[in-house]
């Protein structure tokens, strides 16, 4: 990638964003400015003026390495970046992975297994009937019920966070408002 010959175009292919475009407000402003809009950002100087690369779902991968190397080395100063766009997967992750997701879906899941266990300890009770003695034992009758409890509180959980990432949508605005024309 020869990033001296065209370094606006070449950071947003690298970055696989939908725009680059030149800073009207200091780079801190920007930031604050962009905060919450669902869209992710790199904010950027070269050849004395601040830029920002833009979209949903930046590819972040260049931020380490080499590649920052070769940022530096052509000119290119990366300040801040902003990660804040979700997709499915990425709102799935990050409902498992947030303090609240961890809470509600190890609550979740622990209810599950419960509810789990306890059908699976009535079905090891039930085992000892004659009628029903086909059902297994009480141990491997409870591990099973557990397991599928606790498979359904962390889906569940999962689903909610992907239905989140979904269904939040980019404030392009904000970016018109820090850019120039």
């Amino acid at each position: 990638m020869n990033i001296q010959s065209n370094p606006l175009q070449a950071m947003q292919q690298t970055f696989k964003a939908e725009g680059v475009r030149e800073l009207s407000v200091p780079l801190h402003e920007a930031a604050k400015a962009t905060q919450n809009n669902n869209m992710d950002e790199v904010f950027f100087s070269h050849g004395g003026k601040d830029y920002v690369a833009f979209g949903a779902e930046l590819q972040f991968d260049a931020l380490h390495g080499l590649e920052m190397l070769s940022f530096a080395r052509n000119g290119i100063d990366v300040h801040h970046f902003q990660d804040e766009s979700n997709s499915i997967g990425e709102g799935a992750s990050a409902a498992l992975n947030s303090t609240a997701g961890k809470i509600s879906s190890r609550g979740i899941t622990a209810l599950g297994a419960a509810a789990g266990a306890g059908l699976a300890l009535f079905a090891g009770g039930m085992a000892s009937v004659p009628q029903f003695v086909g059902m297994g034992s009480l141990l491997m009758a409870t591990g099973v019920g557990a397991g599928i409890g606790a498979a359904i509180g962390y889906g569940g959980t999962a689903a909610v966070g992907a239905a989140s990432g979904a269904l939040s949508f980019a404030d392009r605005g904000s970016i018109d408002a820090i850019t120039k024309k």
